[in-house]
């Protein structure tokens, strides 16, 4: 039996198991975003009911067929210089609805990786991960698997012979949960590249993570998370808790990270583990949805009127964003339900670009 079958009846690697469900995936500010006001600007407001009456106006259908036409997005918050300037609810959806984050809770995991390892319960995220689970063979061992770090694997740039996330239930992030002890059969995978070297987005990596935290944490995940990161910063609900997050819980996450890990004049996450996490760990060749990966974070530069507007968000399937703009002091979440509608669920990064950004710039 396998040290990860052995310790899998434990019930801090338990909550491991339970978060891979849960993907199937201004720097000195220090306040939380205040209620909700008016901008007065009257530019800026009027450009802002500009979005309401868009987003209103929805198309609820499939939407595959009328790209141009909005479709799915349930919420939109934007928070600017800690005021809410932008809140609204569509679909039924209400202010106090958790949303599945799905991949977005990428983002979430990362913070919690920078808090374990600020407080000592993980190793440097450079350490190579065979020393966490030591077994006592690995089948198609390369030496390129001795370099495999939770840096590599927070980048998706492990290198395990995966396959495309495209094809998702053959690829590894899916299939591994076919088999008996899938963390080892993860572990056992052949390489295709040396870590650092090849991008390959797939769930594999932030299970995997999980199960490196919990096994550092010696302790439920949950309560952890609760402990160190929603409490503080006055998040009810636990995502660990397959709860998500309300709309308003979303834009309070972005704004930790807007305020460099701080919350009330209190560090919750070191400032250097926000600027690790948003640093670009592989450049795509080709921009558009993102320019580069962090850990577990995209980035991406807007370009509006000749103005450039760098940003680091979390994203998620069915269009669940969270869109920091540091320069801008500015926050900006959207939830929807457009699930696999791969052609609709960028949406709000459309909404960014062409109505959000020329309305905040004054162009």
């Amino acid at each position: 039996m396998s040290l990860i079958t052995r310790t899998i009846d434990n019930q801090w690697l338990r909550s491991a198991c339970y978060f891979a469900l849960l993907l199937s995936v201004n720097a000195c500010q220090t306040h939380p975003p205040k209620k909700l006001l008016t901008p007065n600007n009257q530019i800026l407001s009027q450009k802002l009911l500009s979005l309401k009456k868009q987003l209103v106006k929805q198309d609820q259908s499939l939407g595959f067929k009328r790209r141009t036409k909005l479709t799915g997005i349930t919420s939109a918050l934007i928070i600017k210089d800690d005021e809410i300037i932008f809140e609204e609810y569509f679909s039924k959806t209400t202010a106090t609805k958790h949303h599945q984050l799905k991949s977005a809770g990428k983002s979430i995991i990362s913070a919690v990786v920078g808090i374990a390892i600020d407080q000592h319960f993980l190793k440097p995220i450079d350490t190579p991960i065979y020393q966490y689970l030591p077994y006592q063979n690995y089948e198609n061992w390369d030496e390129r698997k001795a370099k495999l770090s939770l840096a590599h694997l927070m980048s998706m740039t492990a290198g395990w012979q995966c396959g495309h996330i495209s094809q998702y239930r053959k690829h590894c992030g899916s299939s591994m949960f076919d088999h008996d002890d899938p963390y080892k059969w993860l572990l056992d995978r052949p390489m295709e590249a040396t870590p650092g070297e090849r991008f390959n987005y797939n769930d594999a990596n932030p299970y995997f993570v999980s199960v490196l935290l919990s096994i550092g944490l010696m302790q439920d995940l949950r309560d952890f998370s609760q402990k160190y990161l929603f409490e503080p910063i006055g998040i009810k609900s636990n995502f660990f808790n397959h709860q998500g997050l309300t709309t308003r819980e979303m834009g309070i996450f972005g704004q930790l990270y807007l305020n460099k890990g701080q919350w009330k004049g209190k560090q919750i996450i070191s400032r250097d583990w926000i600027e690790q996490t948003i640093k670009p760990r592989y450049q795509f060749k080709k921009t558009g949805f993102a320019d580069s990966y962090g850990y577990f974070w995209w980035n991406k530069e807007f370009e509006v009127a000749g103005k450039k507007y760098p940003s680091f968000f979390a994203a998620g399937n069915g269009g669940q964003y969270i869109v920091v703009f540091p320069e801008q002091s500015m926050v900006v979440v959207f939830t929807g339900t457009n699930f696999n509608r791969y052609g609709v669920m960028n949406q709000p990064m459309m909404l960014i670009r062409e109505t959000i950004l020329p309305a905040i710039s004054g162009d």
